[in-house]
């Protein structure tokens, strides 16, 4: 889902030179091909455990991966500095802790043992 951010971002800026510009871009077709990857792995996560385990490391990585895909593929910029850094890190360090946190709760490892 985040290489499909990426691809939608670019498939919109290809739109405000046309629709044919749009319709004869690879990142549109690249972004179709990845909407439709990534909703069928979606659903196979979906499948594989309870709700609350999938989504919520499916929530923290698709900015992450929006991120790099933008910054390496198409030469996004990141501002940087003291404060931004800060909070980025603080963000980073909350996330992890609460995919910690649910992956080790004991209510998810019962709703996992009541679908199995």
């Amino acid at each position: 889902m985040g290489t499909q951010s990426v691809l939608l971002a670019a498939t919109v800026d290809e739109l405000r030179h046309g629709l044919l510009a749009a319709l004869t871009a690879w990142q549109t077709y690249a972004l179709v091909a990845a909407s439709v990857w990534g909703l069928l792995l979606i659903q196979s996560a979906f499948q594989q455990g309870p709700l609350a385990a999938g989504m919520t490391v499916m929530d923290a990585t698709e900015p992450a991966v929006a991120v790099i895909v933008g910054t390496v593929l198409f030469g996004e910029s990141l501002r940087t500095g003291w404060p931004l850094s800060a909070a980025t890190l603080a963000g980073l360090l909350l996330v992890a802790a609460g995919i910690v946190r649910l992956d080790t709760s004991p209510v998810i490892a019962a709703l996992h043992r009541r679908e199995g």
